[in-house]
């Protein structure tokens, strides 16, 4: 008789397990801004994209980087090149206020570049593209259980099959519900799925305001504290009895179901 070993407690206690993709599989912040920062200005893609970030100016990044904790699918991303680096956004609300009020056919005709940019750079400058992606430490140990893993995220599904083909992660792309503005219905579909084969589901997401959806919809979720979140974000999750979880402890959990 085998030792009783986790990854046998992995087996036979399979789950639903939902992941976002930026942020709590992957750190692509700064693909994020390469790719919004030649969509806005229009620019061709160039030979070395990598050194576009040595060109954009340190103000410019720290005024992105503190935005892109507020956004939650492509279009946002026109936020920090319309929002005046001297304006300090302080809050979520704040942030979609501001959002709501840009024109909606500038917010469109972004978007559309800002897809078809991505794609441009992925396809012709894949080396250079996949390596603005890194894969958070021990993540892809979770590739390796036999739970059920899903993938919801705001990233296009071409570019998260991609990642992870480089990384050697195998998920099946019937697995991968990408390019998604908003969450729930997917994740409501996922959570019935799990009920009807009486199995456990959980959903992961560095994203406040999603976590706060998906638990009100009675999916148990963690919220991730490796990602991308904000001052405002924590003082909210406190009120919201929401604590953030550590990569080390999520992964953990993950090993021993019996935490869940």
């Amino acid at each position: 008789m085998p030792e009783k070993t986790p990854l046998n407690n992995i087996i036979e206690n399979p789950m639903y397990l939902c992941l976002d993709f930026d942020g709590v599989i992957a750190d692509g912040a700064d693909e994020c801004l390469i790719v919004s920062w030649l969509s806005w200005h229009e620019r061709s893609i160039p030979n070395k994209p990598e050194q576009l970030l040595d060109s954009i100016s340190a103000d410019f990044r720290l005024h992105f980087k503190k935005l892109r904790c507020y956004v939650r699918h492509d279009e946002h991303f026109i936020a920090p090149y319309i929002i005046p680096v001297t304006n300090n956004i302080h809050s979520q609300q704040e942030f979609d206020s501001s959002f709501a009020g840009f024109d909606l056919a500038l917010v469109k005709d972004f978007s559309q570049r800002f897809v078809q940019t991505r794609s441009n750079l992925r396809n012709s400058r894949a080396d250079a593209w996949l390596a603005l992606h890194s894969l958070y430490p021990g993540i892809k140990n979770i590739f390796k259980s036999a739970h059920k893993i899903f993938i919801v995220s705001g990233k296009d599904t071409e570019s998260i099959i991609a990642i992870c083909k480089d990384n050697n992660i195998n998920i099946d792309k019937n697995q991968v519900f990408g390019g998604l503005s908003n969450k729930t219905e997917i994740l409501k579909i996922l959570f019935t799925q799990s009920k009807d084969n009486k199995c456990k589901m959980i959903f992961c997401d560095d994203n406040l305001p999603n976590v706060i959806e998906s638990r009100n919809l009675g999916v148990k979720t963690y919220w991730a504290g490796w990602g991308y979140h904000t001052e405002e974000h924590l003082q909210i999750a406190y009120k919201e009895a929401i604590e953030p979880t550590s990569l080390s402890q999520f992964l953990s959990k993950i090993v021993d179901t019996e935490k869940l």
